[in-house]
């Protein structure tokens, strides 16, 4: 039984994570004001088992005030999550004297929300290259090919969100791969041969 439970615990710790973040349209995104099941509880239902859904919605927030609690709110590059959702405007948008921000304003701390949930993604692609350089590795950083080739790299080189489509397989990805292999390792065909004592060579396979 206690083997069953430290399995338990591990297992939870590394179930993976989403979060839903924003103002009173995600905060009531677990039951709506009329008592309906509201859309984060959904995405829960719709995911259990899989991943647990957080509700990170604040009601009468707008973009400024998300910037101020970003990084309470979401994770952080190494509380990994499969996706996040960023769901502001409505408050941003409002006319009175204690909401409202200008178009401006809203981009810029929009801009400040999207590019946070970016970074863990370019977070763990750095941490890899440091790993990489550090142990004498080659590095080929795939997410710049692709963003460098792609304006939509996405839909262009994933065919179901996460694994490659054969048009990257087919284009720049494989031939990185054969520019930066080792001169020495495509010349082992030529040094496999060893002539035995007898006289006789034997090829290595």
């Amino acid at each position: 039984m206690a083997a069953a439970r430290s399995s338990s615990v591990t297992g939870q710790a590394l179930r993976r994570r989403a979060v839903c973040f924003g103002d009173s349209i995600t905060q009531y995104g677990w039951a709506s004001p009329d008592g309906q099941r509201g859309w984060v509880a959904m995405l829960a239902d719709a995911y259990q088992r899989k991943v647990d859904v957080t509700n990170r919605g604040y009601s009468g927030y707008d973009t400024m005030k998300g910037v101020a609690i970003l990084k309470e709110a979401l994770p952080t590059p190494e509380q990994q999550y499969v996706f996040a959702t960023v769901f502001f405007g409505a408050n941003d948008a409002a006319e009175s004297e204690l909401q409202g921000l200008t178009p401006q304003q809203y981009r810029t701390h929009l801009s400040t929300i999207v590019d946070h949930c970016i970074t863990q993604a370019e977070e763990f692609s750095r941490i890899a290259g440091e790993v990489a350089r550090g142990r004498g590795a080659v590095f080929l950083d795939l997410a710049s090919v692709m963003r460098a080739t792609s304006s939509a790299p996405e839909k262009a080189y994933l065919a179901d969100g996460l694994h490659l489509n054969g048009a990257l397989s087919r284009s720049s990805m494989t031939e990185d791969l054969r520019s930066w292999v080792p001169h020495k390792v495509l010349s082992l065909t030529a040094a496999s041969k060893d002539s035995s004592a007898d006289g006789t060579s034997t090829t290595n396979s």
